[in-house]
Order: structure tokens, then C-alpha cells, then sequence
């Protein structure tokens, strides 16, 4: 693909067009090529590159309410380092941030 070899490590099933409404994608590749083949490049390093999805499934017997506590302090820390980062600068809570 685009000069770059891949090694093909599975296949979707039939009718499976992912996750994102209105679009179906014709390949899947790891995220540490995305540079290598598409046309834009979003660091891995850089936060503000959003364009990952990304799910869980809950194990039997844990509710939601119990993962969304187990979570929290981590996404607080995220939410903490965020904030203090010079893009929110000018961030009100409607914008979210200065872009």
C-alpha cells in the first residue's frame, strides 16, 4: 500500500462496515502507519490529533457505573495535564478550546 508493505492478519466479517455512520472503510491498518499511508498525519504523541476511536466491552458481572469509577481518576489526570496546556489558553466551556 502506498509503497509499503502489509501483511494481511485478518479479514472483517460480511456486512461489518464499522463504526462510524456514513462511512464504510476499505482497509484497516495498525495506527503506527498511519503516516506511512494516508495522505494527513496526526502524531501519536500529539493530543490534539483525534482520530482514534476507541471501545471496550464491559466483563461479565461489571456494571457500567463501576467502570465509569474506575476510569475517572484517570480521565481527571488527562483532564488536569490538558488544561494547563497552552492551546486551552483561551478555552471557555461552549468552545472547549481556542481552535
Amino acid at each position: 500500500m502506498n509503497g509499503y508493505p502489509l501483511t494481511i492478519v485478518g479479514v472483517s466479517q460480511a456486512g461489518f462496515d464499522g463504526v462510524e455512520v456514513g462511512t464504510s472503510p476499505q482497509i484497516r491498518v495498525p495506527m503506527t502507519m498511519k503516516k506511512e499511508v494516508t495522505s494527513f498525519f496526526y502524531s501519536l504523541n500529539d493530543r490534539r490529533g483525534r482520530f482514534a476511536q476507541v471501545f471496550g466491552r464491559l466483563k461479565p458481572g461489571m456494571t457500567l457505573e463501576a467502570a465509569r469509577a474506575g476510569l475517572q481518576p484517570f480521565y481527571h489526570q488527562i483532564l488536569q495535564m490538558e488544561v494547563q496546556q497552552k492551546e486551552f489558553a483561551k478555552a471557555t466551556e461552549y468552545t472547549g478550546s481556542n481552535s
